[in-house]
């Protein structure tokens, strides 16, 4: 978008509460058209939802530019895990409940609200344990320390090929272009489930329409090109 704005953006990533910390960073900065919200389902749907004290709301304060993309996600276990496929694991989950854990990245967050909407629909507990990301569950999951993890298509499709994870289910209402052998929650038993993730720009409300405009087209400009589009699918998929 940089070429499009004809100045510099500067990515600040604020990191931690499944996001929350971010959008309410931004929530709080002047409505000028120079504060943008990277953020998605997590911040500006889910987190509303289930954390009635966030320190921002997006009806309050927000207002969309725009959409960028969908991402992909996967329930995922250890090559050497004992369950080959979702039923393996529920089954598990209900005859030893809370004894198996599950990756999430921030309270209350999608990838949180995920598991528990699976493991209400199945009549199943499992123990939540918190991350900072993938990167950092993966060594866990890997030793079996972790039961499940759910995570991107792009971040465990290599280890999937290398043979040090197992897919069981992609989380989506549909099947990853991706990984189109791969059966949806909802397929295996479980119709009616969805967790899709989406991700678009927000900015404070206030910021003045032109501002919204000038960035929702450079948005728009960006995301239409085929060589980005390329880009973005190759690192997505």
């Amino acid at each position: 978008m940089e070429p499009e704005l004809g100045q510099p953006l500067i990515i600040d990533n604020r990191i931690g509460a499944a996001g929350a910390i971010g959008a309410a960073n931004v929530a709080r900065s002047p409505a000028d058209g120079y504060s943008v919200l990277f953020g998605g389902v997590g911040t500006n749907v889910v987190l509303p939802m289930t954390q009635p004290s966030l320190d921002y709301s997006p009806d309050r304060d927000f207002l969309p530019v725009g959409q960028i993309c969908n991402i992909d996600y996967v329930l995922v276990v250890a090559a050497s895990s004992p369950d080959r496929m979702l039923a393996d694991l529920i089954a598990r989950a209900r005859a030893r409940p809370n004894s198996l854990s599950y990756m999430s990245t921030g309270s209350m967050g999608p990838l949180h609200v995920a598991i528990e909407y699976l493991s209400q629909q199945a009549g199943a507990r499992m123990t939540r344990v918190p991350y900072k990301g993938e990167s950092p569950a993966f060594a866990d999951l890997i030793e079996n320390r972790l039961d499940v993890a759910v995570m991107t298509v792009p971040f465990t499709r290599p280890y999937i090929k290398d043979g040090k994870l197992r897919a069981l289910a992609t989380i989506s209402g549909q099947r990853s272009a991706a990984m189109p052998e791969l059966p949806t929650v909802a397929e295996l038993g479980y119709p009616g489930y969805a967790v899709p993730i989406w991700n678009g720009l927000f900015v404070p409300v206030g910021t003045p329409a032109p501002a919204i405009s000038r960035l929702s087209s450079a948005m728009l400009g960006v995301v239409r090109q085929p060589e980005i589009r390329e880009r973005a699918r190759r690192q997505l998929l």
